[in-house]
């Protein structure tokens, strides 16, 4: 790993980067700069403070943290996340150094939330946010996950590839998600599932669905009405709204795309394919097919199919 020398620190390509990401209805400002690559810390950084939450992972050596008249011991593999607007000055070791990689980042209230997120996820965030000054992380297993993220975010911004900055903006999200839990490693279960449930409409495009898929039977408006739990003027209205199409229409239009691709892909007879999509009576299946397509099942298959003529349909 390369380490930057904290002397030569100079403004880079990293302060640049316009990094946003949005859990729920909270839109998160990520503000990075050289420090965020590891760099080595010799000499004393007097009392400053920022606006935004900084975050400090130690990889190596060790210093100390002061803030007021406090003083915390900066520890390899530990992590230090201080609040916004607290003072707070570092200093290594004497004829010491450390190590450490940084980043900041700053959280507000958006009106673009999906709905389907949950809001009391959000609000567990924010308040476990709101409320810090500064916290220490000493269990090195536990911050492994976020120094590992760490790296990982560096790597894809130093050397980007298709989708990269959705997966920058994942792995920062996962990184915010880690310190939060960091925040309360005692913390309690959800009860309920977090998760949110599918709403009743998307549930009816799941049952008309596989209510279609089994075209082969004899499908009628009070079957999938049934089905629905709706009258069947409603089913009607819901696939008039869905779908832009009647009952019949919708059956017609699932029963003549599978003939199609059964006279493409098979050698299936004219006669099998009608009665395998749920028509006995091949002459009204032929009749359909040519109003659907504008040819017969022959000339389609001539057209389009990879296998050619079935022996059948020859005789």
């Amino acid at each position: 790993m390369v380490y930057l020398d904290n002397r030569t620190l100079r403004r880079s390509f990293w302060e640049q980067l316009n990094i946003k990401i949005r859990i729920g209805s909270l839109q998160f400002d990520i503000m990075l700069d050289a420090t965020f690559v590891p760099n080595r810390v010799e000499r004393n950084l007097t009392s400053h403070k920022h606006s935004a939450f900084e975050m400090h992972a130690i990889i190596s050596g060790a210093g100390v943290l002061a803030i007021g008249d406090s003083e915390f011991d900066m520890l390899p593999g530990s992590l230090h996340l201080i609040g916004p607007n607290v003072f707070h000055s570092f200093r290594p070791d004497e004829g010491a150094s450390f190590v450490r990689s940084t980043m900041k980042f700053s959280f507000h209230s958006s009106p673009l939330s999906d709905a389907w997120y949950p809001r009391s996820e959000s609000e567990q965030i924010a308040d476990s946010l709101s409320n810090v000054t500064y916290r220490q992380f000493r269990d090195v297993d536990s911050n492994r996950k976020i120094i590992l993220l760490m790296e990982e975010i560096r790597s894809e911004i130093e050397t980007p590839s298709t989708g990269a900055y959705a997966n920058v903006q994942s792995l920062f999200s996962q990184l915010i998600v880690q310190v939060v839990r960091l925040l309360h490693p005692d913390g309690k279960r959800n009860e309920s599932s977090p998760f949110p449930q599918r709403i009743h409409d998307e549930m009816r495009f799941r049952i008309i669905d596989l209510f279609f898929s089994h075209y082969r039977q004899s499908l009628t408006i009070e079957m999938l009405a049934e089905q629905l739990n709706l009258s069947t003027k409603q089913a009607n209205r819901v696939l008039k709204q869905y779908y832009n199409m009647s009952f019949k229409q919708k059956l017609l239009d699932n029963r003549i795309e599978v003939s199609k691709e059964l006279l493409r892909m098979s050698g299936m007879s004219v006669q099998q394919i009608s009665e395998e999509v749920g028509y006995r009576a091949t002459p009204h299946f032929r009749q359909l097919f040519v109003q659907r397509t504008g040819m017969t099942p022959e000339q389609y298959r001539v057209h389009h199919g990879h296998l050619g003529v079935s022996i059948a349909d020859k005789r």
